[in-house]
């Protein structure tokens, strides 16, 4: 299952009309927000300096000291939709081990529980040139990781939000900052919750 929060609002637009908010993921870099900001989103990549020979700035040599941090003019900037994956392993001796600071996300969860028919409305609410994916994000040790990072990377520092990431990328919206899609009514394959309830009281037997 996955879990989407966000303010009362949006969340109950989002169980009864099934409308989705996609935002690029560049503009998450200059949001001033604790869980939604991360001036590193969207990295092309991550390389620790004892692995660089040398790096040159206009043909000048720049020292490195630490990490360094790159991103290409070229690289992708899907529109994204972030939710939280609900696994088996986030439950010990049946309570649920969800981070407390996903609350700073909203005061209403949805639980999607039918994820086959989630996205099904998620792909019907697209045009047939886009790009549709999903996964679960990967979380990077930024002292130690040298290599390639990606719309599917981000660092350790938010692996608390365990996070699944819906992309899209589309032809149609080249010069948009967000789309909104509509996906019909989702009270078929989800429920509505207060966060705090959902965090409180979530058990599996």
């Amino acid at each position: 299952m996955i879990l989407k929060f966000g303010k009362f609002e949006h969340i109950k637009e989002l169980y009864e009309n099934g409308t989705v908010y996609m935002q690029r993921a560049e503009n998450y870099t200059n949001l001033d927000h604790s869980e939604q900001g991360d001036k590193n989103e969207n990295l092309t990549y991550l390389y620790q300096s004892s692995g660089i020979k040398s790096l040159k700035i206009d043909g000048q040599e720049i020292e490195c000291v630490g990490n360094v941090k790159l991103k290409v003019s070229k690289r992708q900037n899907p529109f994204i939709f972030s939710t939280y994956a609900l696994m088996e392993n986030k439950f010990i001796n049946g309570k649920n081990t969800i981070s407390k600071k996903c609350l700073k996300f909203g005061d209403t969860v949805l639980l999607i529980t039918d994820l086959d028919k989630f996205f099904q409305l998620f792909k019907n609410s697209l045009d047939k040139s886009d790009n549709f994916y999903s996964g679960l994000v990967e979380y990077i040790d930024e002292e130690n990781y040298h290599g390639d990072m990606g719309i599917m990377k981000k660092l350790k520092e938010y692996k608390h939000q365990h996070e699944c990431r819906i992309v899209v990328e589309s032809n149609l919206y080249q010069n948009s900052k967000s789309i909104t899609l509509s996906l019909g009514s989702l009270k078929d394959c989800s429920q509505m919750f207060s966060s705090k309830v959902l965090l409180d009281t979530l058990r599996i037997e």
